[in-house]
């Protein structure tokens, strides 16, 4: 953790990472989520992005997120739909750990419900709430 100012001369508590664990969803979106991957993966220069691949069920999702957070990750990216984000909500309960949700599903409640742009590396949403 680091301080920064802000332009008023306040200071600020700022984390960096410098790695991320991301969790995508093979099958989420008829395979959206999937083909965001290589370009979040682009997206970043600064953030070495540790893809965890998973076809099956939250569940699975979880105990590898789990084994992840145990191995040190503190950054955490569920690429997929409202099972994936689940999955990964569910494993870091109870831990110190920054959670992403890079929104690639068929149904996208979740992410609805934040605004989070319908194409999530397109930037930000024109809707409003």
């Amino acid at each position: 953790m680091t301080s920064q100012s802000n332009s008023d001369g306040s200071s600020q508590s700022v984390t960096r990472f410098d790695r991320a664990a991301v969790f995508v969803n093979e099958r989420a979106g008829g395979g959206k989520a999937q083909r965001l991957f290589p370009s979040l993966n682009r997206s970043s220069a600064s953030t070495e992005f540790r893809h965890r691949s998973n076809d099956a069920n939250s569940k699975e999702l979880e105990s590898l997120a789990k084994e992840a957070i145990q191995g040190g990750e503190r950054l955490l990216f569920a690429v997929g739909g409202d099972g994936t984000l689940q999955g990964l909500v569910n494993a870091a309960y109870g831990h110190d750990v920054v959670l992403g949700v890079i929104p690639a599903g068929g149904g996208n409640d979740f992410a609805r419900a934040l605004n989070l742009p319908r194409e999530p590396l397109s930037g930000p949403s024109r809707r409003t709430l």
